[in-house]
């Protein structure tokens, strides 16, 4: 899923990551962090201070709202409730 660029947004750092995987799910390009295809694209990155373009704000309110505990809770409620009604067993 990608829980490294969650949990650096979560402390107001910006991630640069490779466009593939579990951080190309997580990562909004250039509003909660950048999404490179290559090395050299994350070193252009650094060199122009792009992590300044970036408010540490948005990330964490980002993070709360689609990976915070409450929305943890809620989807594992609705994944039991699911299970419970079918009367399936794990």
């Amino acid at each position: 899923m990608g829980l490294v660029p969650i949990e650096s947004m979560a402390c107001g750092c910006v991630p640069i990551a490779m466009k593939r995987g579990g951080p190309a799910e997580t990562i909004h390009h250039g509003v909660t962090g950048f999404l490179v295809d290559s090395d050299e694209e994350a070193a252009e990155l650094i060199k122009r201070d792009a992590v300044k373009e970036i408010s540490p704000e948005v990330m964490r309110a980002h993070v709360e709202q689609h990976f915070g505990l409450k929305v943890f809770i809620d989807a594992w409620e609705k994944l039991l409730e699911g299970v419970a009604l079918a009367g399936e067993r794990w």
